[in-house]
């Protein structure tokens, strides 16, 4: 605790008019002068006489002659001794102290001053007693302001280890949060694989039930065409034989008559040879696109592109196998 003591006294200026000599007006500060007019001005301390003083001037400056009231100033009584905040009366002299002044007023003065001295010794005393209480009240509060501090000081001590415990603590609960937080992100993660893989099984199970369903409707059906099958054998069989037959001699015999029909015009003596010999070559070399006959060894042939019934022949005999499959099929 700081205790301090502003003085709100005021510095009092005496204002000094300009001599006949010709000195410039100036303004000074006077500490402990002691004034033509009974003012004492001591360190920042304007007292003022607290009786009226009238002063006549012996020598009156020659430019106030036409100012009759220059010559004389009377300055009113204070109600009561002010010791600050007070102005000192300005003086019109041109120089310090008055030269016609009488011994008997300066004694007075001395006296007056004197007076003033022992009022601010006293009030210099109960300042000081004053100062006393306060210093002994701040020693008071710097005896409580030291054992505040100790016991501000343990606190701090205390404070400190609970900081530092605290950080500790803090360190270890940031940890376990860190490690439940990945263990969390880790079993959230494996949930979703779980899930993942759950989905991936149901698809599964629904696609093997639908192959499941697949294979059955399939067994149905192989059921269904084995008896079918075992009820078609003989006529399989039959269908078979009739296909031989077809295929080997009626189909030669065809081509034969086709053939035989197409160049009757032309070679009419070869009839009977070539029904001969065609068919037998039909059987056993099955070569549609070209029929060669041979007569005492010697090769002859000519193209069946030039016979007008090939292509419905073929087409007939292509109809008798498709009608040979479906029956078959059945």
């Amino acid at each position: 605790m700081k205790g301090t003591n502003k003085s709100n006294a005021s510095v009092t200026t005496t204002t000094l008019k300009r001599a006949p000599s010709g000195n410039k007006e100036n303004n000074t500060r006077a500490e402990g002068a002691v004034k033509p007019n009974g003012a004492v001005k001591a360190r920042g301390l304007a007292i003022r006489d607290p009786t009226t003083i009238t002063k006549e001037s012996c020598q009156p400056d020659s430019r106030e002659d036409d100012d009759p009231q220059s010559s004389q100033k009377t300055v009113p009584r204070p109600k009561g001794h002010e010791r600050e905040n007070e102005e000192t009366l300005a003086t019109e002299e041109s120089q310090q102290g008055f030269p016609c002044q009488q011994p008997s007023d300066t004694a007075a003065m001395m006296q007056k001053f004197l007076d003033q001295m022992a009022y601010m010794s006293g009030q210099i005393n109960t300042l000081s007693t004053a100062n006393g209480s306060m210093s002994r009240q701040i020693n008071t509060l710097s005896t409580a302001n030291g054992s505040m501090s100790a016991e501000m000081a343990s606190m701090s001590r205390q404070i400190n280890t609970l900081l530092a415990t605290n950080a500790s603590k803090s360190a270890e609960a940031s940890h376990s949060r860190r490690v439940a937080a990945e263990m969390q992100s880790q079993m959230q993660a494996q949930a979703f694989q779980l899930e993942a893989q759950a989905f991936q099984l149901e698809a599964q199970a629904t696609k093997i039930d639908t192959q499941a369903f697949q294979l059955e409707a399939r067994a149905f059906q192989l059921e269904a065409q084995a008896s079918e099958i075992a009820d078609l054998k003989p006529k399989v069989q039959n269908l078979m034989e009739f296909q031989s037959l077809i295929t080997k001699r009626e189909i030669a015999l065809k081509v034969a008559e086709v053939i035989v029909r197409s160049l009757k015009s032309k070679y009419p003596a070869l009839r009977g040879y070539l029904l001969r010999n065609c068919v037998d070559f039909l059987n056993e070399e099955g070569n549609w696109d070209q029929v060669k006959l041979s007569d005492n060894g010697q090769k002859s042939g000519f193209s069946l592109e030039n016979i007008s019934n090939y292509h419905h022949v073929i087409s007939g005999i292509q109809q008798d196998r498709n009608e040979i499959a479906h029956q078959q099929m059945r």
